[in-house]
């Protein structure tokens, strides 16, 4: 699709989930300007949710600003917990009652786009190698973790998905937070289980808080455990595919 395809007018509001770690908003602020380089939409901002500004609100008044008639806001989120279910809906119907002649669209979150899972498939890779010895190995896909039952449900769907379809021993999901099994437990459960080699995989999009966590537990537990190899796979940022699903997403809603 060509730029002049779409008018001056159109614009795109990318939504991330925010950090306290600057280094995750800054990779954010970096996939804003890789989408604005591919996309046709002569417009494009970006906002965060929670931890960092501009907010949703900031956001859609600099695309006015811009002279924007048309809004599409696309959730930079993986799974479809409390955010993207009601805060940010809520968000988009507050925009609309302060410009009522605006027209507002709003995207799905990524999960389950195939380039979404593609890349998951190709930072494991990364990581695993070839599948020779996968047979051996323990997957595990950790998320910052949900209480919502669709994002648990979609986490399960997932790693039974990347585990059957990559031919690993066994896959298990797992988290950071609130939900159940937390990853250290995963990876205690995985060392008694015998296996020689446990892949750690962290399904998130950007560097942080978490994303750091995953890395130091990760490395507690390969201190502590030198029978046992541990792999772990880049995070998600960075890759083609990513921005090519966000595009996707994007010509969906409109």
């Amino acid at each position: 699709m060509r730029k002049q395809e779409k008018t001056v007018s159109s614009a795109v509001l990318l939504i991330g989930h925010g950090s306290r770690d600057p280094e995750g908003n800054q990779e954010f602020w970096q996939l804003v300007t890789r989408f604005q380089a591919t996309t046709p939409f002569p417009i494009v901002e970006g906002s965060f949710l929670e931890f960092a500004r501009p907010t949703i609100r900031d956001g859609i008044a600099c695309c006015v600003a811009r002279g924007a008639e048309t809004i599409t806001v696309v959730p930079g989120m993986l799974l479809a917990a409390g955010h993207v279910k009601r805060d940010i809906p809520r968000e988009v119907q507050e925009a609309h009652r302060s410009y009522p002649a605006i027209t507002f669209s709003l995207g799905k979150h990524l999960y389950p786009h195939p380039k979404l899972i593609e890349l998951c498939q190709v930072r494991i890779e990364e990581a695993s190698g070839g599948g020779e010895n996968r047979k051996d190995t323990l997957l595990l896909v950790v998320s910052r973790g949900s209480r919502h039952p669709g994002a648990q449900a979609d986490m399960q769907e997932l790693t039974h998905l990347l585990g059957t379809r990559m031919g690993f021993g066994q896959a298990i999901a797992c988290y950071l937070g609130v939900a159940s099994p937390r990853l250290p437990e995963a990876l205690t459960w995985g060392i008694g289980l015998g296996y020689p080699r446990i892949l750690v995989f962290p399904f998130l999009l950007f560097t942080g808080v978490l994303e750091k966590r995953v890395r130091q537990v990760v490395a507690t537990f390969a201190g502590q455990h030198a029978h046992v190899e541990f792999l772990l796979a880049p995070y998600l940022y960075g890759h083609p595919l990513l921005i090519e699903a966000l595009q996707e997403r994007v010509d969906e809603a409109g």
